[in-house]
């Protein structure tokens, strides 16, 4: 498990996102954010987990899709995901895109 790794795919992520959604962090409520609930993620809080994945990656039953929005840090690979730690890893996803959300909203009162 690698934090530098973890940070680095919620902040390939967020820059998309400012790239393709300007102003994505400010939908995004904190207090219920989850990267493991569709519902309460990063894109489920926006436009829906599976239309912005196909969205940005396509078809996301595709192992290349899999494997693009994993390294954009919306999820853990399935090796990740079926670790013993992938409770840790998700809290640390978590912890991750909080940070690039909090830097942007900082930013917007700059």
């Amino acid at each position: 498990m690698n934090i530098q790794k973890t940070n680095k795919r919620a902040a390939r992520g967020a820059k998309l996102l400012d790239e393709k959604r300007p102003g994505w962090h400010r939908i995004i409520n904190r207090d219920i954010l989850d990267i493991q609930d569709p519902e309460y993620c990063v894109l489920g809080q926006q436009d829906g987990y599976n239309d912005m994945i196909e969205e940005f990656f396509g078809d996301l039953h595709c192992q290349e899709a899999r494997r693009e929005y994993t390294r954009h840090g919306f999820d853990l690979s399935v090796k990740a995901y079926n670790s013993e730690d992938s409770d840790l890893r998700f809290d640390m996803l978590n912890l991750a895109w909080r940070h690039e959300i909090t830097e942007r909203l900082n930013a917007d009162q700059n």
